[in-house]
């Protein structure tokens, strides 16, 4: 998809002769497989290899695209990525966006000659002394080997000798070098899958820890244990003075945490954390990270809650629960500098900034959007803009916040990112975090002055389509592009194209919800709280078309109540799918506010609480709705009569039987003669088309069965539906209440009874 270019060969094995530069084709390896020998060839810009998760990728190609600079993938260049790259990037995104860029897999060595010590970048591979018999250390011997000449550490007990492996290592020799001489083994396990040191580099094990040994130092550059705060958590004020690279606090979604000795390691450099040393990065950190990744990776680096309140005494020495560095994924946004191949790389984050335009921009916005050549003037510090997927953004105020540097932004100002920038960041990201950093959309060309006087001897759309043809603006693919915005927006052809992706979008999460059990085995998964919502949406929407049948008649609407009630085909499939309701209402409610606690705070804006506030007071509504009209029985109900087989039938119809049934209609008039009634209902009324509206945005910016290029008219087709079911259920308490029965007497009278 984004890197046919990068294909250079088959897969072969280990002994493969020296790949020839990028441009040529690699010669096929008899054997699949390459070593980590042949991978260490391809270090340089012309010729770039790297490890991971087991396979070799050659992303050559993608070094002068790489939003974080060619550095970033160069210093793994023949070395394997793969901590680094899993720190923050999905488990699919190579298979999914990249996977002509995998040239085969990473093989052993257990066939060829022996290798030097040092060749393998996936582990240490150092020498080593040869002992049969596991020699014993003591950590004083140990804590002797802690310099670049000499470095050894422990890990579960284990000697290690990894001196050779130091210029190699992914997080750079200083991560390690704060442990040489000591015990490892905590700070090791935080980052590391078990297992590592077994499959990659067994000759580094040196020994045993003797059970002499004296107990493991402390690390020296490692903080003293947080005192114990006198509230039961720590206050903002408290976090804002742990902001030195020697005493590091963050807070993340009402968390504190301990990130000082995580910052050499860091693969988006130390700014990138010290950004929000002493901060707030919630906001930031959300942006990209799954939402368990601090309790899954580091649980140890959670001092405490955020609390209100006078703030606890301060530790005497920087605090931290352990001397454990947390992985990556555990603070802000690492996005600049992680290795990766061509798809899958990190973005820019231009658009995650919340600020306003800069002020006094170079060059007004012509009034119906901005062209790339006044985009292209704003590409210094001072005066940033970008280009994401057809709209134009102002991120200069962001720049010196930007968790992954300014220069990441910088390589694209005044150019359009939108292809790095969706690699990475989730749909919706902008509408969400940075609406209003949006200056307008881009379009080709800017529309010129009116002529004096009002003369029309020049064709009014003249500047506008002289490059195109007419027809090709209205109705060509080509009119949906983000460069060519004509008088009707999109294509035609777009419109009716994402509404067709629109309803397949209904259908499959519809039936995915009754024949598929996914969404129960996470409680915070996402797609429990999709595919509800979208099931939920189904019905809300066959029950509006009922309140069309109340501007008819009460025949009507009587009708059309019992057609999807009484016992017949659609009341039999209506009965498992009334279940099936009530389960999609509680999955939804549940999952919703176990997201809504793990991932908000109580510091959370408003807008970013707007799901959350809304769905309560829909709840609430609609158990009140319920009682009303659905959870009373039948008996306890005023009855309608009237001759139905089905379909309501003519009175002097003796064909169809005369049956009764819970009178809907009689009993919402009844209702709806109460103003505080009908206020109540319009206040729910209100909470389901922002919920509705917002909820379903966020569904079609999500949903990987829509094609990015149709999401912008999809979600207008989800604004209209929203609008459309907005006015019917609003209709519904206005009309009964401005149009009341005024003689039930009469109304009762008209309907046919039975003889007794």
């Amino acid at each position: 998809k984004y890197c046919p270019d990068a294909v250079i060969g088959a897969v072969g094995n280990g002994s493969a002769p020296a790949a020839a530069p990028a441009s040529a084709p690699a010669a096929a390896p008899a054997v699949p497989g390459y070593t980590i020998d042949e991978v260490a060839k391809h270090h340089t810009k012309s010729d770039c290899w790297v490890v991971v998760n087991g396979k070799v990728l050659d992303v050559t190609n993608f070094l002068p695209e790489h939003p974080g600079g060619k550095l970033a993938i160069m210093t793994f260049a023949g070395k394997d990525a793969t901590k680094e790259f899993n720190m923050i990037h999905p488990p699919d995104v190579v298979e999914k966006y990249a996977p002509d860029a995998i040239l085969g897999p990473l093989v052993d060595k257990a066939t060829a000659a022996a290798a030097p010590a040092t060749t393998a970048a996936a582990a240490p591979s150092v020498a080593a002394p040869s002992t049969d018999g596991r020699k014993s250390y003591t950590m004083d011997e140990i804590s002797k080997h802690n310099s670049r000449e000499s470095c050894w550490v422990v890990i579960d007990g284990e000697v290690l000798d990894v001196t050779g492996f130091l210029p190699d290592h992914p997080g750079g020799d200083i991560s390690i070098l704060n442990y040489g001489g000591k015990d490892a083994t905590a700070p090791f396990h935080d980052i590391h899958p078990a297992g590592i040191i077994q499959k990659y580099c067994p000759d580094a094990v040196i020994g045993v820890v003797g059970n002499g040994s004296a107990p493991a130092a402390a690390p020296a550059s490692a903080p003293a244990a947080a005192p114990a705060p006198a509230t039961s958590g720590y206050t903002m004020d408290e976090v804002a003075k742990h902001n030195t690279e020697s005493d590091c606090w963050v807070a993340l979604n009402g968390q504190v945490l301990n990130v000082t000795n995580f910052l050499p390691e860091h693969p988006g450099g130390k700014l990138a954390i010290m950004t929000f040393a002493g901060k707030d990065a919630s906001k930031e950190f959300n942006m990209i990270h799954p939402p368990d990744v601090v309790e899954k990776y580091a649980s140890d680096c959670i001092l405490g809650p955020v609390v209100e309140g006078k703030a606890a005494p301060a530790p005497a020495a920087p605090a931290a629960s352990k001397p454990t560095p947390a992985p990556a994924a555990s603070t802000p946004a690492p996005a600049a500098s992680t290795p990766a191949p061509a798809a899958s790389t990190p973005a820019p984050a231009p658009t995650t900034a919340a600020s306003t335009p800069a002020a006094a921009p170079a060059a007004s916005a012509p009034a119906n959007g901005i062209t790339m050549e006044e985009v292209a003037k704003h590409t210094t510090e001072d005066d940033c803009w970008v280009v994401i997927n057809g709209e134009v953004l102002d991120v200069t105020d962001f720049l010196p916040k930007h968790p992954g540097g300014k220069m990441a932004i910088l390589t694209f100002a005044g150019k359009d990112a939108s292809k790095e920038f969706n690699m990475i960041h989730p749909a919706g990201v902008i509408e969400k975090y940075a609406p209003d950093a949006t200056l307008g959309p881009l379009v080709e060309k800017a529309a010129g002055p009116a002529a004096a006087g009002g003369d029309l001897a020049q064709p009014l759309l003249a500047d506008q389509f002289e490059s195109k043809a007419l027809t090709e603006q209205w109705w060509g693919e080509d009119r949906n592009k983000a460069d060519m915005f004509g008088p009707l927006g999109p294509s035609v052809t777009s419109y009716v194209i994402s509404l067709c992706y629109m309803i397949w979008m209904f259908v499959i999460d519809t039936l995915k919800t009754i024949f598929s059990i996914k969404n129960y085995k996470v409680l915070s998964d996402k797609s429990g709280l999709e595919r509800s919502a979208i099931f939920i949406m189904v019905f809300v929407t066959i029950h509006a078309l009922g309140n069309i049948n109340l501007l008819v008649s009460d025949r009507s609407f009587e009708g059309y109540a019992y057609l999807l009630n009484h016992p017949c085909p659609w009341s039999t499939l209506f009965l498992p799918v009334e279940i099936y309701l009530l389960l999609a209402g509680l999955l939804h409610v549940v999952v919703a506010t176990d997201r809504t606690f793990k991932f908000k705070t109580m510091n959370s804006s408003v807008r970013d609480l707007e799901m959350a506030i809304s769905g309560g007071i829909l709840l609430v509504f609609l158990i009140v709705h319920l009682l009303q009209f659905r959870l009373i029985s039948e008996a306890n109900c005023p009855q309608y009569w009237m001759r139905d087989n089905w379909f309501p039938c003519a009175d002097d119809d003796t064909s169809c039987p005369i049956i009764h049934f819970k009178d809907l209609y009689k009993m919402a008039f009844k209702i709806f003669e109460s103003f505080g009634w009908v206020c109540f209902y319009l206040v729910g009324v209100i909470c389901f088309f922002i919920h509705m509206k917002s909820g379903l945005s966020r569904v079609i910016m999500t949903n990987n069965n829509i094609p990015r290029k149709y999401k912008g008219t999809t979600q207008f087709w989800g604004s209209v539906m929203a609008w459309v079911l907005f006015i019917l259920y609003l209709i519904y308490p206005l009309f009964a209440y401005f149009n009341p029965v005024k003689d039930w007497a009469a109304y009762d009278a008209k309907q046919l009874r039975p003889e007794a």
